[in-house]
């Protein structure tokens, strides 16, 4: 609603959907046994739903059951050329202690329980979902909290908790 009221202020068409990425594939794109909710707005038709030019997978991977099945999906999802990009946790010591001890126990930024270390993926991993689903890693950046100010940081070097990758599809 926030998001909605914003671009009504701001005189932008855009859809928001709130839905799963599975629910968006054409009928002839999706797994047997998948569902499909069909959505209409400005910008977005019914058979459009595979001709996205950005893809935003933000802190969701990490609670999917199957990883490199949800990383096909958003693959599926893009135009030719497309880009995707993944949030996610880093599957490390220090994201344990900070994504999970400090953010759920200590902080209480989330929900006691919200996040599985087991199911957080090494960037290297995730890249390789994306290379088996036809995408290519562009970057990796990683999101660094900075306690002084109490903000975030993106950074080159550190993805050891929070990362970015972003990746293109190739042109079919």
């Amino acid at each position: 609603a926030v998001a909605q009221a914003h671009a009504k202020d701001a005189g932008l068409e855009i859809s928001y959907l709130n839905d799963s990425a599975e629910s968006l594939l054409p009928s002839s794109r999706r797994r047997p046994g998948s569902f499909s909710v069909e959505a209409e707005g400005p910008g977005l038709r019914r058979g459009d739903a595979s001709l996205f030019d950005v893809v935003l997978a933000l802190e969701i991977i990490e609670h999917v059951p199957d990883p490199a099945a949800f990383v096909q999906t958003c693959a599926r999802l893009l135009k030719p050329g497309g880009l995707a990009v993944f949030s996610t946790l880093n599957r490390t010591p220090k994201s344990f202690a900070l994504g999970i001890v400090a953010a759920e126990y200590l902080l209480r930024w989330v929900p006691t329980g919200t996040h599985s270390w087991k199911k957080f993926l090494k960037p290297s991993e995730l890249a390789q979902c994306a290379r088996l689903a036809g995408l290519h890693p562009l970057d990796i950046t990683g999101l660094v909290f900075q306690p002084l100010s109490g903000g975030f940081a993106l950074s080159k070097t550190d993805v050891d908790v929070n990362y970015f990758i972003a990746v293109r599809q190739t042109i079919r």
